[in-house]
């Protein structure tokens, strides 16, 4: 039995070209001190707060769970998953030999990706994995009043992206 662990479409929207990865994210011979290990402890504790940050925005899914119910939908297959994925339109990353996509890109109606979000993922994923995205996504952040970038998609994406571009600013500035 496939599971979803507990989280507008038609925005035309354009891929912009980035130089430089935005705060929070692995850039190359850079070290950021809030990106956790991927191992141990204190990953299981950054997943685990990531867990707990998208439960109001539907949760997250393992891969191949989502790509089942997405076909059980009509809204694709295995294949138009990964292409998502490998296009990078949706945010993704691996955790214990699973891959994890948390919901909130996702219309939770009909399980399509949700375009309006587009811009904001492209802008964070030059130069990022999936791993810090997700990292950046769920963890408060000063410059949005002290919430987390999830919280405030429905309600305040504009103030989201210009928080991922200062972030970005900063970072390559």
């Amino acid at each position: 039995m496939n599971r979803l662990v507990s989280t507008s479409l038609s925005v035309g929207v354009h891929r912009p070209i980035y130089r430089g990865g935005p705060v929070g994210c692995d850039v190359p011979g850079r070290t950021h001190a809030h990106v956790p290990a991927r191992h141990g402890a204190d990953a299981a504790a950054a997943f685990a707060a990531m867990c707990k940050a998208f439960r109001p925005s539907g949760g997250m899914a393992r891969g191949e769970d989502l790509a089942h119910t997405m076909a059980a939908h009509r809204q694709g297959d295995y294949a138009s998953l990964a292409r998502q994925i490998v296009d990078r339109d949706v945010l993704c990353f691996e955790w214990e030999a699973s891959y994890w996509l948390p919901m909130f890109q996702f219309d939770l109606h009909d399980l399509s990706v949700r375009r309006d979000l587009l811009p904001l993922i492209w802008e964070l994923q030059n130069d990022c994995d999936g791993w810090a995205l997700a990292t950046w996504f769920a963890r408060a952040h000063a410059d949005l009043g002290g919430q987390a970038p999830v919280e405030l998609l429905d309600t305040e994406l504009a103030a989201v992206l210009v928080a991922a571009r200062a972030g970005r600013q900063v970072e390559t500035g």
